[in-house]
């Protein structure tokens, strides 16, 4: 692997066409954890990379059209951090179900 991407702290990849068939060791990186949060079908879903050293996050994830998740990072030698990413469909699959699913 590439000095680069060793140096990489957090990977965020949205629409990685994801779901519950798919493990987490299929698709891992080593040295880092996966957070996932996986559509059922039609693609879409967001994962997040994060190096093993840093600590454990606080995660919060949504089930609805937007699919996000949010990590809260609380460390010893630096400020509280967020991040959170999501997947916004095409305006079309937005409107083929009922709001708020």
């Amino acid at each position: 692997m590439s000095s680069k991407i060793m140096r990489l702290i957090l990977l965020v990849t949205v629409k990685p066409d994801l779901d519950k068939t798919v493990r987490d060791s299929d698709v891992s990186i080593q040295g880092y954890n996966i957070y996932r949060n996986d559509r059922d079908s039609n693609g879409g879903g967001v994962a997040i990379y994060v190096k093993e050293s840093l600590p454990e996050p606080k995660v919060k994830i949504i089930s609805n059209k937007l699919e996000p998740i949010e990590l809260e990072f609380n460390t010893i030698h630096a400020k509280p951090f967020l991040i959170i990413s999501w997947y916004r469909p095409p305006i079309q699959e937005l409107m083929k179900s009922p709001p708020n699913t």
